[in-house]
């Protein structure tokens, strides 16, 4: 079980719980220590570049991208407008001559080792395609893109990470936790807390409201790392409050159930108080419920403007 929820190997579960009771500790101080020493339960792929690296990567990349308008329209139906589609930067995947972006890039100056989704192959950088869809950038605290998804035209893939781990010379992506609506110049309240980039990114644009997402409701590793990074930034996140905003599924799916309840230990270890917030489940998510409401909010509006 240590071994599963850590995501490490039984033997190093094993040596790691020996060294744990042999100095003493104990389950009553575990808490205290996960606050204090977050950064200890992360272990990042040791290729992995920089904050700084992958933003300036990743936003030279988009740059020189187009949205396809397949996927423009794509967005706005979830109720995104123009301004916020082009201010967060989604693009779509380049269907031919991938490889000419990485190369101007190394040309221009842009550093590329380490960066997740690039790889070195033939003496020269190329880039990682899987097919066509559009980017989704993962932004960090400070609004840095330190990642990306992308949501796939395939539906038999919708979302994966953009990758090249599997390439010579490539990257893993990190896990990150992804934010979106959080002012660093000031302290946050209540924080929401979601599933997946672009879920969150239509939920803040619908309520208005701070939000952060793991890629699933399952992944631990990215939870700790952003957790890790708000204990760090106590001035801004010290007084939060987290509002689970997860899928409606976990009423009739025990997995999700398990793994909802695993969120909110593991956000109670870091300190943080934690809400649920539930909504009518004829609406699996966040901003499904969110965009529901705006409708009917406009239906009810033109029903009473016709009866006047």
């Amino acid at each position: 079980m240590y071994a599963r929820l850590n995501e490490i190997s039984n033997r190093e579960a094993k040596r790691r719980l020996e060294e744990k009771y042999d100095s003493g500790e104990r389950r009553d101080d575990r808490k205290q220590r996960t606050v204090q020493h977050p950064a200890q339960q992360i272990q990042e792929p040791q290729n992995a570049a920089t904050d700084e690296v992958l933003h300036a990567a990743y936003s030279s990349y988009l740059e020189m991208l187009e949205l396809d308008t397949v996927h423009e329209e794509n967005l706005e139906r979830r109720g995104l407008s123009e301004e916020f589609i082009r201010s967060r930067g989604y693009k779509s995947v380049p269907v031919v001559g991938a490889s000419y972006y990485a190369q101007r890039m190394v040309s221009e100056g842009i550093n590329l080792q380490g960066v997740s989704g690039f790889y070195r192959e033939d003496d020269c950088y190329k880039v990682k395609v899987g097919g066509t869809g559009f980017y989704i950038p993962t932004r960090n605290m400070y609004g840095q893109i330190v990642g990306m998804q992308v949501r796939s035209d395939n539906p038999k893939m919708r979302y994966y990470s953009f990758s090249s781990s599997n390439k010579p010379g490539g990257a893993s992506m990190a896990s990150q936790m992804h934010f979106v609506g959080v002012d660093v110049s000031q302290p946050v309240k209540g924080l929401y807390l979601t599933e997946g980039a672009l879920k969150a990114d239509v939920a803040h644009f619908l309520s208005g409201r701070p939000f952060v997402s793991i890629p699933g409701v399952g992944n631990f590793r990215a939870l700790r790392q952003g957790l890790g990074a708000m204990r760090k930034r106590n001035d801004i996140f010290g007084e939060a409050r987290i509002i689970l905003a997860t899928d409606m599924d976990e009423t009739t799916n025990p997995f999700v159930e398990k793994n909802v309840e695993k969120l909110r230990e593991v956000l109670t270890e870091y300190g943080f108080p934690v809400q649920k917030m539930t909504w009518d489940p004829a609406f699996k998510g966040i901003d499904d419920y969110l965009l529901g409401k705006k409708r009917r909010k406009f239906d009810e509006s033109q029903a009473a403007q016709a009866g006047t």
